[in-house]
């Protein structure tokens, strides 16, 4: 059976579940941290639906840092083309966003030092996410404080007068993945050069969207380097790399958005 419905709101809690997932316990400043939105089909029966939703239906988060709330909130038809979700029975759709890029970011909290224990739970139209996440905010120390230095760096330059050259910015990046490839900073510079290379930069441009998929394939920024990374590979191998971004030893993020984008679910 197919239950086809214009809000998420009238599918209902007892067949859809909205949970959210975190990158992990801890983060450090302004360094990438994936927070995921799964909407997951718990009936029997293939559930449509818009996704994101109307404009009376957006996705709400509700946080508390120290003691102080904050909060976002987005994701309706208002901002962006919206696909209809085909759900089958079992099946899960995610979105996934960057914590920094959606919270503590006005001028108010930039003040602060926005480190402490953080809870933060999310609701979408009539449905509440069935779990709440907790999770510590740091200080960057040692090697992420120097990788959090030189993109302060990069920040700061692309502000500068005069004006520092590209090459000069994207120096900062290169430093941060050649130095410190293990940070959460090293993925953001290895996402930001894959927009910008410099140089020869169709080809700089790929090897860091090359290096995202291979070497950061938890990131949520896959989604926006896999059409990219597919490019390179002629049309009859593309079937068989989708299956490998698929297979069982990749991480779950991976894997939803790699399903979400054959799928044709591509989200912001």
């Amino acid at each position: 059976m197919i239950f086809q419905s214009g809000l998420i709101s009238q599918v209902g809690a007892s067949e859809i579940n909205l949970e959210i997932q975190s990158s992990g316990n801890l983060c450090h400043v302004d360094e990438p941290f994936w927070i995921d939105i799964l909407l997951i089909n718990q009936s029997s029966d293939t559930l449509v639906f818009p996704f994101p939703a109307p404009e009376t239906e957006k996705i709400t988060f509700r946080g508390e840092l120290r003691g102080r709330r904050f909060g976002y909130q987005g994701l309706s038809m208002s901002f962006i083309d919206h696909p209809v979700v085909v759900l089958p029975p079992g099946d899960t759709v995610l979105h996934t966003l960057n914590f920094w890029d959606s919270f503590l970011q006005d001028e108010d909290w930039r003040r602060d030092p926005r480190t402490g224990q953080v809870t933060l739970s999310c609701s979408y139209g009539t449905l509440e996410s069935r779990n709440e996440l907790s999770f510590t905010i740091e200080k960057p120390t040692g090697p992420y404080a120097a990788a959090y230095k030189l993109m302060k760096k990069y920040e700061d330059s692309l502000y500068e007068y005069p004006s520092t050259s590209l090459e000069e910015r994207l120096r900062y990046l290169e430093q941060i993945v050649e130095l410190y490839p293990h940070t959460g900073y090293a993925e953001r510079a290895v996402w930001l050069l894959s927009l910008f290379g410099g140089g020869d930069a169709s080809s700089r441009r790929q090897k860091y969207v090359t290096m995202l998929i291979e070497e950061y394939p938890s990131s949520g920024y896959v989604k926006e380097c896999l059409p990219k990374y597919l490019f390179k590979f002629e049309k009859s191998n593309k079937d068989s790399v989708l299956r490998t971004l698929q297979s069982p030893d990749k991480p779950f993020r991976m894997r939803l958005l790699v399903s979400n984008w054959i799928k044709g679910y591509i989200f912001p």
